[in-house]
C-alpha cells in the first residue's frame, strides 16, 4: 500500500476559462439573393435587383413577379428567396418552397440547392436528409458550387449518409474550384483535424487564407486560432488578434469570446479584466455558450467584479442550456459542495451525468469521486471504477492516479501492484504528481517494480517539482529516504 495517497478528490471550478472549444464548423446557406438572367422578363429582373440590393424589398417582388411572370427561372428563384428570408413580405417557407419548385421545373440549380436546404433544415417540409441530398445533387450537375459544398457538409456531418470525410473533402474541392469561400474554410478544416487527409497545420492556413480573400467570416476566425495556437506559423498573438477582430467586426460571437480571452490572460495585450468582460458580454449576446461559460467563471472568481456565485450559476446555467459540458460540471461541482446553493447531491449527480454524456471528462470523474465515496449514490468501487476508466480514456490523470489507487488497495478490483504501478505510470506521464509520487513509493517498496532507491527519488522529486497535492507528500518521503 502506497504511504500518503488518498483517492484524489475534485478540484473547482472544474475547467478554467477556454479558449473558443473549436475551429468553426460546416454550415449550409440560403442562395445568394437576387441573381439575374437575360431572356424573359430581363429587364424587370435587373430591375428588381438593383431594388433588391438597395434593401427596396417590396418593389423588388414586384419586378421580381413581373418578370416571372415571363417564365424568367432566375426570377422565381429570388421570390423564394425573399419568402425564405422575409424580406418585404412575412417569412414563409412554404412559399418559399413552392417558387423554388417553380424555377427548379426549369432548370434552375440555386434553387434546385434552396429546396436542398429546406429540407436539409425542416423549413417548409419535414426535414428530410436524404430528399436534401437528392436536391444538392441536381443542383451540382447544374455545376452550382452551394450544392456542392452542401453535399460535403452532408458527408462531413452523417446527416442522411455515413460519415466520409474522404468524400466531404472531394466535393468541398469542387465547391472551391467554383469559388465557393464556405468550401475553401471547410477544406482548411478539415487539414485542421486530420480528418479526410493527413493533418497539417500549414495547409489549413493556406486554405484560411484563401477563404478570407472571399470574405470568409469563419476564416478570419479560424486564421485569428492558428495565430493564437502557433499552428502552422510561429505564435503571434498580435497577428491573432487583427484577425479575430476582423471576424468580431463580422458578427461572430467565437472571434468576440477569444478577443475577451486574449484580454482575460494579457496575451498579446495588456491584461484587462474589464474588458475581456465586455468583449464576453458582446460574445454572449450573440448566443456563444463558452462566452456565457466565461462570464460565469469571472463571476465565480471575483475577476473585476463583485464575487457573486448565484450569477456565476445563472451564467453557467444559460451556457448549459446551449450544450456547455464545462458549464453543466461546474453547476454539479457548485451542488455538490454546497457552494453558493443547498447542498444538493443527488442534483450534483444529476449535472454531472449530463456533462458526462458529453463527454466531459471531468464530470466523469466526479461521478467516479461519487461512487468511491458514497455522496449522493451508493458506495460502489467497481462503478467508480468505471466511470474513472471513461475519464482516463479521455486522458485524465487524475482517473489514471485513482484507478491505480484502486488496483492497489484491492478496491473494487483484485490488488494487483503491477496494474497499480502501470496506471501511476500513465497519470506521471501525464503529469500527475500523484502518479509521480506512487512511482516513486512503488520503486522504494517494490511494490510493483524492483526496489531502486535512486529510481525511487528521482520520482519523488519529479513529484515534489510538480506541486499540488502530492508535493509535501513526496517532500516528506525525499527527507525520510535521505535519513536513512
Amino acid at each position: 500500500m502506497k504511504s500518503g495517497t488518498e483517492v484524489n478528490r475534485r478540484g473547482f471550478p472544474a475547467a478554467a476559462i477556454t479558449l473558443a472549444a473549436a475551429l468553426v464548423g460546416l454550415h449550409g446557406y440560403f442562395t445568394a439573393p437576387a441573381r439575374a438572367d437575360g431572356g424573359q422578363g430581363s429587364q424587370a429582373m435587373a430591375q428588381g435587383k438593383r431594388d433588391m440590393t438597395e434593401g427596396r424589398y417590396r418593389r423588388a417582388m414586384r419586378r421580381f413577379r413581373q418578370a416571372a411572370a415571363k417564365g424568367n427561372s432566375d426570377a422565381m428563384d429570388n421570390i423564394g428567396v425573399l419568402y425564405g428570408q422575409g424580406d418585404g413580405v412575412p417569412q414563409d417557407y412554404l412559399k418559399a418552397m413552392a417558387w423554388y419548385r417553380k424555377a427548379a421545373a426549369k432548370g434552375n440549380g440555386d434553387a434546385m440547392n434552396s429546396i436542398g436546404f429546406l429540407y436539409g433544415h425542416g423549413d417548409g417540409a419535414p426535414k428530410n436528409a436524404a430528399k436534401a441530398m437528392a436536391w444538392y445533387r441536381k443542383a451540382a450537375t447544374k455545376g452550382n458550387g452551394m450544392a456542392m459544398y452542401n453535399i460535403g457538409v452532408l458527408y462531413g456531418h452523417g446527416d442522411g449518409v455515413p460519415q466520409d470525410y474522404p468524400t466531404a473533402m472531394a466535393w468541398y474541392r469542387k465547391a472551391a474550384a467554383k469559388g465557393n469561400g464556405n468550401a475553401m474554410n471547410s477544406i482548411g478544416f478539415l487539414y485542421g483535424h486530420g480528418d479526410g487527409a493527413p493533418k497539417n497545420a500549414a495547409k489549413a492556413m493556406a486554405w484560411y487564407r484563401k477563404a478570407a480573400t472571399k470574405g470568409n467570416c469563419s476564416a478570419f476566425f479560424n486564421i485569428g486560432m492558428l495565430y493564437d495556437h502557433g499552428e502552422g506559423v510561429p505564435r503571434d498573438y498580435a497577428q491573432a488578434l487583427e484577425w479575430l477582430r476582423k471576424a468580431a467586426t463580422k458578427g461572430n460571437g467565437d472571434a468576440m469570446n477569444s478577443i475577451g480571452f486574449l484580454y482575460d490572460h494579457g496575451d498579446g495585450v495588456p491584461k484587462d479584466a474589464a474588458k475581456a468582460m465586455r468583449w464576453y458580454r458582446r460574445a454572449a449576446a450573440k448566443g456563444d455558450r463558452l462566452a456565457m461559460y466565461n462570464i460565469g467563471n469571472d463571476y465565480y472568481h471575483g475577476n473585476d467584479v463583485p464575487r457573486d456565485k448565484g450569477k456565476a450559476l445563472a451564467w453557467w446555467r444559460k451556457a448549459a442550456a446551449k450544450g456547455s459540458c464545462h458549464a453543466m460540471n461546474n453547476i454539479g461541482a457548485l451542488y455538490g459542495r454546497g457552494d453558493g446553493v443547498r447542498q444538493d447531491r443527488a442534483t450534483a449527480i444529476a449535472w454531472y451525468r449530463k456533462a458526462a454524456a458529453k463527454g466531459n471528462s471531468l464530470a466523469m470523474y466526479n461521478i467516479g469521486i461519487d461512487y468511491y465515496h458514497g455522496t449522493g449514490v451508493p458506495q460502489n468501487y467497481v462503478k467508480a471504477m468505471a466511470w474513472w476508466r471513461n475519464a482516463a480514456a479521455k486522458g485524465s490523470s487524475a482517473a489514471m492516479a485513482n484507478i491505480g489507487f484502486l488496483y492497489d488497495h484491492g478496491e473494487g478490483v483484485p490488488k494487483d501492484a503491477g496494474k497499480s504501478m502501470a496506471w501511476y505510470r500513465r497519470a506521471a506521464a501525464k503529469g500527475s504528481g500523484l502518479g509521480m509520487l506512487n512511482v516513486g513509493i512503488g520503486y522504494y517498496t517494490g511494490d510493483g517494480a524492483p526496489r531502486d532507491k535512486n529510481k525511487a527519488l528521482m520520482w519523488l522529486q519529479r513529484a515534489e517539482a510538480a506541486g499540488g497535492q502530492g508535493a509535501l507528500l513526496a517532500r516528506k518521503a525525499i527527507a525520510q529516504i535521505k535519513g536513512r
